[in-house]
């Protein structure tokens, strides 16, 4: 396993954490101070050559050994399936983050529409939008990537863009749950 780490902080801040013995190789990449969470995604993107990428923020770990495996079964379902992703665990609540999207004038909504449920491998619901707590195959980011430019709401423009292009869909479980602090 490898674990690619893209660290856009203060220099030199996070050294004796990736500096420890770990069980997995790390790479980290040294980005420019705060050059934004686009630019950081898209390096990521850039730096993967394996055909999977799970992709989370610094404040997220899987609850449970085992669920990227189920996160795979589910995306080897389904040759359509980008990407799934697990529920989210912040304090008391589980929520699934994931929405459809609506352009309302010039404005980019998450809607609450109905979700296409499905049971086969394992319990997962389609979206436009899914948290970014989840595993995404490598060529989805050919088709449309992270826009290095945004500092903020890069995921939003990153579900967008696959929903104008209309190749990939993606999903969430309840069956994985991701903590979330």
């Amino acid at each position: 396993s490898r674990v690619i780490v893209a660290d856009n902080g203060p220099p030199g801040e996070h050294t004796h954490v990736y500096s420890r013995d770990w069980h997995v190789d790390i790479d980290v990449l040294d980005l420019d101070h705060d050059i934004g969470i686009g630019a950081c995604r898209a390096a990521l993107v850039e730096a993967v050559t394996e055909p999977y990428l799970w992709m989370g923020d610094c404040d997220m770990a899987f609850c449970r050994p085992g669920y990227l495996a189920r996160l795979r079964e589910i995306l080897d379902s389904d040759a359509q399936l980008g990407g799934v992703s697990g529920w989210l665990v912040e304090g008391d609540t589980v929520r699934s983050g994931a929405r459809d999207l609506e352009v309302v004038g010039s404005t980019l909504v998450k809607t609450g529409a109905e979700p296409r449920t499905e049971t086969d491998p394992l319990p997962h619901a389609r979206f436009e939008f899914v948290p970014q707590c989840g595993l995404f195959r490598r060529e989805v980011f050919d088709t449309y990537g992270y826009d290095d430019a945004l500092r903020s709401h890069e995921h939003m423009d990153f579900f967008l863009g696959h929903r104008e292009a209309g190749e990939w869909t993606f999903a969430s479980t309840p069956v994985v749950q991701v903590l979330h602090n």
